[in-house]
């Protein structure tokens, strides 16, 4: 049998067109290898990025702890600073009080030095409500105490010791006289 010989134009044809197929296979080749690189590097990104919201949602609950934590402790201090407000108020309320005290009785001990009438003109004692001190009214006007009024006074009457007006009393009527009771509360 007689061998086939082939014909040059279709072997160079046939050559043409396996050099084609194969610089696309070689291109196709280089095409899925960009392909697989690019993959890989998209991998990479989204394991990248996964990584960041997983580390983004950490730190987004440590966060909300910690502004709960602070907000608490924030609470616990105003409320603190409110408490320690009011205890300061109650000191300076008492402190005015007390210095509001001590003020009234230096002005009645000044009003007292300066007011004689708080005192019997007589014996220069003061007025109290015991028996001897007092303050009894003669018809003249003038107060004396009752200890006072029972050295001066004799059985029928008291002579004023100021302006020498008699007084009539019957015997043992001294504690008859009226009480000042006006000195006694001032």
């Amino acid at each position: 049998m007689p061998r086939r010989t082939r014909k040059p134009n279709q072997n160079r044809g046939s050559i043409q067109r396996k050099d084609e197929l194969e610089a696309k296979v070689k291109l196709l080749e280089e095409k899925l290898l960009k392909s697989e690189q690019k993959e890989m590097i998209a991998t990479e990104l989204y394991n990248k990025e996964k990584r960041l919201c997983s580390s983004a949602r950490a730190n987004s609950t440590y966060y909300r702890n910690k502004l709960i934590s602070t907000t608490k402790e924030m609470t616990r201090i105003t409320d603190k600073l409110n408490s320690a407000t009011e205890d300061l108020k109650l000191i300076k309320r008492k402190k005015m009080l007390k210095a509001q005290e001590t003020l009234r009785m230096n002005q009645e001990l000044n009003e007292q030095e300066k007011k004689p009438w708080r005192l019997c003109e007589v014996c220069d004692e003061d007025y109290n409500h015991t028996a001897n001190g007092t303050p009894r009214v003669l018809k003249c006007g003038h107060t004396l105490c009752h200890s006072c009024l029972a050295q001066i006074a004799t059985s029928h009457y008291i002579q004023c010791p100021f302006d020498r007006l008699f007084t009539n009393i019957g015997v043992n009527e001294l504690n008859d006289l009226p009480k000042n009771f006006v000195v006694l509360h001032m």
